[in-house]
This record gives structure tokens, C-alpha cells and sequence, in this order.
């Protein structure tokens, strides 16, 4: 049965469950326009990973134990990361989309769905947490949303994602990663795909 996790008459988005399934990560607006990642765990009340005048969206936790989240810019989005909640969050790379993203299984990089150029389609792109190089993962037709919301499979075989053709033409595809390999669609219809996760057992 559906249970309430937060209450606040501001909108709470983008629940992120950590590793150990206890803790919980999530976005919410805050006064002034600004939005802070917040934490929710058992028997404790919610308490901010980030505040100030900032407005930090999408949390999503390294298996490590660590958390990284998109922060807005008038340039676009930074992706930041914290090596634990009680260590300083770092930039690692800029973005120009506001996406969910996602960790290697190793916690080394990170995959994340970006543009190159504002006229180009997004793409899928491995992020090295060290040193932010970037390496182009998947290559969309020209003309078209493009790839978006790279979720890793728990055995780190696969990376789901969503390719979108148009904006109400969206369907789910597998990018095979050990070894790297041509993506290739799921047999569904092609259809406004929203939202989709792994079970423990990697099936989609």
C-alpha cells in the first residue's frame, strides 16, 4: 500500500534510495525559487544535503555510498558529487541538459545524457569521476530528442535508456557495456516512455 514519505506544501521530486535500501535522497523547491537535495532515513527527521541560494535537482547515489546531483546555472547544469554526505560536494563536469544520471558499479564514472551543440540531439556519455573526461557513448539520428535517462543495470552489463525520436515518441533501448556494443531497441510499442528502473536481478 502507497505510504506518504514527505510532507511539505513544496513539491518533493526525484527519489533516489541509496544503496543499503534505508536511505532516501530527493529534490525539493524551496523559498525564493531555490531547490536543495534533502535525506530521509528511518526514525530520523529530513534533514538538507545542500542549501543557499542554489537550485540542485536530480540526486543519485554512487554505489560507494556517495551522491551527485545537477546544480543550475544561467550556463546550464554542473554535476556535482559528494564522496560521502559528510564531505565537500566538487564540480565534475558541465552539462547542457538537466537529465537523470547514473554511476558505474565500480563508482568510478558516471553516465549521463548530454548535448555537444544546442542544435544536436543528446547522447549518452561515460564521465570519468577523476578528471571529467568524457567519452560518447550512443549516436542518435540527426533531427530527433535524442537519448536521455541512462540507467545502469545492478551487473553493469547494460544501460537502459530512452530514445526519443520525438517528444511524444519514446521508447526504451539496451546499450550492451561489457563488451561495449550497438544499442538495440526492447520489443515495445513506440510510445511517450516516462520513467523505468532495473529489478535486483537486472531485468528492466
Amino acid at each position: 500500500a502507497p505510504r506518504q514519505v514527505t510532507a511539505h506544501h513544496f513539491n518533493s521530486r526525484s527519489p533516489a534510495w541509496a544503496p543499503d535500501g534505508q536511505r532516501l535522497a530527493f529534490s525539493r523547491d524551496a523559498e525564493g525559487g531555490h531547490s536543495h537535495i534533502l535525506l530521509v532515513e528511518p526514525g530520523q527527521p529530513e534533514r538538507n544535503i545542500t542549501s543557499g541560494a542554489v537550485r540542485d535537482f536530480e540526486p543519485a547515489w554512487s554505489p560507494g555510498g556517495g551522491l551527485g546531483f545537477l546544480r543550475e546555472t544561467p550556463q546550464g547544469f554542473l554535476l556535482m558529487h559528494k564522496a560521502a554526505l559528510d564531505q565537500p560536494e566538487r564540480e565534475v563536469a558541465r552539462l547542457r541538459l538537466r537529465q537523470p544520471f547514473c554511476y558505474s558499479p565500480d563508482s568510478r564514472e558516471v553516465f549521463v545524457s548530454d548535448r555537444e551543440a544546442a542544435d544536436q540531439p543528446a547522447r549518452l556519455f561515460r564521465i570519468a569521476l577523476a578528471d571529467g573526461r568524457r567519452t560518447p557513448l550512443t549516436t542518435p539520428s540527426g533531427g530527433t530528442v535524442g537519448d536521455l535517462s541512462p540507467r545502469i543495470s545492478p551487473n553493469g552489463v547494460h544501460l537502459a535508456f530512452v530514445r526519443a525520436t520525438e517528444p511524444a515518441t519514446r521508447q526504451i533501448w539496451l546499450l550492451p557495456l561489457a563488451p561495449l556494443a550497438e544499442p538495440r531497441p526492447l520489443p515495445q510499442a513506440s510510445r511517450a516512455v516516462e520513467g523505468f528502473d532495473w529489478t535486483q536481478d537486472s531485468l528492466a
